[in-house]
């Protein structure tokens, strides 16, 4: 099949016409449908910028545009092999758009990619930012006393929106260092990992303390 729309991914020549760096998911040059290499990221699937930042309508015109070229209904009547090359780009294009979709899961993918993990230990542990709330949660339940938790549901749901606006502007930098080519371990990487962290452990206690409440 020819494709006459080259995705900027560069990965060596095409096994059928043989062209230097023939590009994915087509070949530049003889527009066949090339087989899905072992390393291509989420970003890479989509054909979108590595960016903390983007538009959902975006990224989701980008899903629908990889969903229409790739979608194996326009290969019934091609190769066994180009089917399967269908079949492994089209689901790729899925995972990469349900875990780019949600601001919070992009972040940490990408931080993933720029070697930012984070281990089981810390994903547990306490924030610093949220030691008061969390030990204030705990007595409040020891207790069975209502009225203290509806208090602090109300208070963490304040800090969790307060949260999402410092994220937003971490996003914002992080694009900046990543335009300029920072390195990789700059902190301002650092801060959005652990934002993200806090984020999360927040968002885990307002949904437990709203469930202790009914």
């Amino acid at each position: 099949m020819r494709e006459s729309e080259a995705n900027p991914i560069e990965t060596g020549p095409c096994l059928d016409c043989g062209h230097e760096q023939a590009g994915i998911p087509f070949c530049h040059s003889c527009g066949i449908l090339r087989e899905l290499p072992p390393r291509v990221d989420y970003f890479e699937a989509l054909e979108m910028p590595r960016r903390f930042a983007l538009e959902a309508e975006t990224l989701q015109e980008a899903f629908h545009q990889a969903n229409r070229r790739l979608h194996p209904d326009r290969f019934a009547g091609h190769s066994d092999e180009e089917k399967q090359c269908s079949l492994s780009w089209s689901s790729l294009a899925n995972t990469a758009y349900r875990a780019l979709k949600d601001p919070d899961a992009r972040a940490r993918y990408l931080l993933n990619l720029l070697g930012h993990t984070t281990n089981e230990a810390e994903k547990k542990k306490v924030p610093a930012e949220l030691a008061e709330e969390y030990f204030e949660m705990q007595e409040a339940l020891a207790e069975g006393d209502a009225e203290p938790l509806q208090a602090l549901a109300e208070r963490l749901k304040a800090i969790e929106e307060r949260t999402g606006e410092v994220l937003n502007a971490l996003r914002g930098e992080c694009d900046v260092a990543l335009a300029e080519n920072a390195d990789p371990q700059s902190p301002v990487f650092g801060r959005l990992a652990a934002k993200l962290r806090e984020a999360s452990y927040l968002r885990t206690m307002r949904t437990d303390l709203e469930r202790r409440l009914g």
